[in-house]
C-alpha cells in the first residue's frame, strides 16, 4: 500500500513538472516611431477700429492753435484701437507683436499743406488686461516710427490718441492725409510677420475761416492844440498808430477805421476835423508828406466794399502792420479835454464792411 501511495505523488510531481515547463509566455509585439508637427507663427492682419482720425470741431478748427484732439468720434472715442486678431477669419495671431507708424501731410484741393509733423500722437499699450500710457506725444514722419509697445501678446492691443496743430494762416479748407499703421513680429515666419493697415485720406480736418486785428501804438494823443489850428498826434501815440492783422488771419483782408465825435464837458469836436493818412509801404519810418493822401474820419464804413480806406488797404495778408499817421484841427470850440473812440474793422477781400 505505501509503495502505491509513493508511486502516486512521483506521478503527480512528474505530471506538474513537465506541465510547468510546457507553459509558452504570451508576449505581444511592440513598435514605436516619432510624430511631430511644426506649428507656423502666424500675424493676422491688422484691425483699426473708431476711424476715420478727423479732427474737425463744430464748423473748423481756427488757425494759430495746437494740439487739437481727434474728435470723439464714434460714440465717445478720441483713439484708434489697434489690435491683430481678426474675428471674421479662422486664422489667427500666435506671437508676439511690435508696431509702427507713419503719415503723408494733409492737403487740400489747392496744394495748401498742413505737415505731417503737424500730428502728434500718445499711446496706451494694452497687454493681459493692463494698460501701460506713454503721455509723451511723438510728431509723425513721412517715415516708419516705432511705438512704444513692445512685444505685445496676441491678444493685446495700442490705443493712439490724435492731436493737431493749425499753422497760423492756415487757409480756411478742408485737408485729407493717408496714414499706415505696420504691426511686424520676429517670431511669425517669412510671409507672415509684417501686416499693414493703409488708411487713405483717412486723416481729416477743416479749418475754418478766421480773421484777427490788434490797435498798438495807442491811444491817439493830440496833446495840447489852441483853438483854429492843427496838429499832428503825439510820436508813438498816433503819429503814428498801427493796426496789426494777426498771424491766425488765414483770408486776405481789406480794413476800415470810422469814429464818434470828440466829447467835452460842454462842447464837441467833429469827427469831420479828424484826418489820417498811409504810405505806400506801410513803413514806419516814411512818415506821409504833403502829397500823401489823406482821409477824413467818418462816423460810419461805407455801404459797399471800397477795398478799404486806402488803395493798398484791400487784399491785406495775414501777419502784417499797417501804419496811419493822425492830426487833427480844432474848431473854435470851449477850452476843455475831448475824448472820442475810433473803430478800425477787417472784413473778407472785397466783402461789403457793414
Amino acid at each position: 500500500m505505501r509503495k502505491k501511495i509513493l508511486s502516486f505523488s512521483i506521478l503527480i510531481s512528474f505530471v506538474l513538472l513537465y506541465c510547468f515547463f510546457s507553459v509558452k509566455a504570451q508576449v505581444p509585439w511592440i513598435s514605436e516611431t516619432l510624430a511631430n508637427v511644426t506649428v507656423r507663427g502666424y500675424l493676422d492682419r491688422i484691425v483699426v477700429d473708431d476711424v476715420p482720425i478727423n479732427f474737425t470741431l463744430g464748423p473748423g478748427l481756427a488757425p494759430a492753435t495746437s494740439n487739437n484732439p481727434k474728435q470723439r468720434e464714434p460714440e465717445g472715442i478720441a483713439f484708434v484701437n489697434v489690435s491683430v486678431e481678426d474675428p471674421e477669419t479662422s486664422e489667427y495671431t500666435n506671437v508676439r507683436w511690435n508696431i509702427s507708424i507713419n503719415a503723408t501731410d494733409l492737403t487740400d484741393e489747392e496744394n495748401h499743406s498742413i505737415p505731417v509733423f503737424n500730428v502728434k500722437i500718445n499711446v496706451s499699450c494694452c497687454d493681459l488686461g493692463n494698460c501701460v500710457n506713454f503721455s509723451q506725444l511723438k510728431n509723425l514722419s513721412h517715415q516708419l516710427q516705432d511705438l512704444p509697445c513692445f512685444n505685445l501678446s496676441p491678444e493685446g492691443n495700442v490705443l493712439i490718441y490724435f492731436y493737431l496743430d493749425v499753422p497760423a494762416g492756415q487757409p480756411n479748407a478742408t485737408y485729407f492725409g493717408d496714414v499706415w499703421i505696420n504691426a511686424y513680429s520676429s517670431e511669425a515666419f517669412e510671409g507672415s510677420n509684417r501686416r499693414t493697415w493703409f488708411g487713405p485720406n483717412n486723416l481729416t480736418v477743416t479749418v475754418k475761416k478766421s480773421m484777427g486785428i490788434e490797435w498798438t501804438l495807442t491811444p491817439i494823443e493830440f496833446g495840447v492844440l489852441n483853438p483854429g489850428t492843427k496838429g499832428n498826434a503825439t510820436k508813438d501815440k498816433g503819429w503814428p498808430t498801427n493796426i496789426t492783422i494777426t498771424a491766425d488771419t488765414n483770408v486776405f483782408v481789406d480794413l476800415y477805421i470810422n469814429g464818434t465825435d470828440l466829447v467835452g464837458e460842454k462842447d464837441r469836436i467833429l469827427v469831420g476835423n479828424i484826418t489820417y493818412a498811409n504810405t505806400t509801404l506801410n513803413d514806419y519810418e516814411e512818415k506821409p508828406g504833403t502829397s500823401s493822401y489823406w482821409h477824413s474820419l467818418n462816423h460810419s464804413r461805407p455801404s459797399t466794399s471800397t477795398h478799404g480806406d486806402f488803395a493798398n488797404w484791400g487784399m491785406i495778408p495775414n501777419d502784417t502792420d499797417v501804419y496811419s499817421w493822425w492830426n487833427i484841427s480844432i474848431p473854435n470850440v470851449l477850452g476843455g479835454e475831448y475824448y472820442g473812440n475810433l473803430t478800425a474793422k477787417i472784413v473778407e477781400a472785397g466783402k461789403n464792411p457793414d
